[in-house]
C-alpha cells in the first residue's frame, strides 16, 4: 500500500473520494486486485493505491483450488506472468524488539481470521513503544507525525481467535526509513511458527 504524501495534509480535499478496484493480473488460483483513492480534484495523483494479491481457497480443505471455467473465459486476459511482492530478509546479526497478543474478538473478521487492520495495529503499537521507550536508532515521536508513507504486507498462514501472536522489529540500515515486523504464531509448546 502507497500513501501520497498530501493524503495526511489537513488542507488537502478529502470529500468525496473515488474507489476504484481493478483485477490486473491472474493465476491459475490467485490473483492481485488494485485499489485505488482519489479526489475529483486530482484524479492524476492517487492518495493512496493498495495492491492485494489473493488466494481463492476451499472452504471444505481450505487449500488453494482454481478458478472456475467461467471465471477464466472473462478474465483471461488479464493473466500475465507471476508477479510476487518481494521482502528483505531479516540479517541474523541485526537486533529485533518483541511483544506479544492474544488474538481477542476485536481483532477477528467475518471469517474468523485476524484482520488486516488488527496486523497493522500491533506493529504500530510495537513501533510506538520503541520510539517511546527510546529504543531505536532514529524512530522518534516525530516519525508517527509525518504519516505512513508505504505498507508491505504478505501472509503465510492465517491466525484467528485465542492464537497468541509474536510481533518482531527490526531496522536494517540499508534500508533506512523503513521499519521491518514479523508476526509469528505460537504453537502449544510455545514454539514460533510463521
Amino acid at each position: 500500500m502507497n500513501i501520497d504524501k498530501s493524503f495526511h495534509a489537513q488542507d488537502s480535499l478529502k470529500f468525496p473520494l473515488k474507489i476504484l478496484v481493478g483485477f490486473t493480473n491472474a493465476g491459475k488460483s490467485s490473483g492481485r486486485r488494485v485499489c485505488t483513492v482519489t479526489h475529483s480534484s486530482n484524479e492524476n495523483r492517487p492518495y493512496i493505491v493498495c495492491e492485494m494479491d489473493e488466494v481463492l481457497v476451499s472452504k471444505e480443505t481450505r487449500r488453494p483450488i482454481s478458478y472456475p471455467a467461467w471465471w477464466i473465459s472473462k478474465f483471461s486476459h488479464l493473466i500475465k506472468e507471476e508477479n510476487k511482492l518481494s521482502f528483505p530478509e531479516k540479517p541474523n546479526d541485526l537486533p529485533f524488539y518483541k511483544s506479544a497478543i492474544i488474538i481477542e474478538y476485536e481483532h477477528i473478521d467475518h471469517n474468523a481470521h485476524t484482520s488486516m487492520s488488527a496486523y497493522l495495529k500491533f506493529c504500530s503499537n510495537l513501533a510506538f513503544r520503541i520510539a517511546m521507550e527510546s529504543k531505536s536508532r532514529g524512530l522518534t515521536l516525530e516519525h508517527f507525525g509525518a504519516g505512513i508513507q508505504c505498507i508491505k504486507m504478505q501472509y503465510y498462514n492465517e491466525s484467528g481467535y485465542g492464537d497468541k501472536l509474536v510481533v518482531k522489529s527490526w531496522f536494517n540500515e540499508d534500508l533506512p526509513g523503513q521499519l521491518n515486523f514479523e508476526l509469528y504464531k505460537l504453537i502449544e509448546n510455545d514454539q514460533e511458527t510463521n
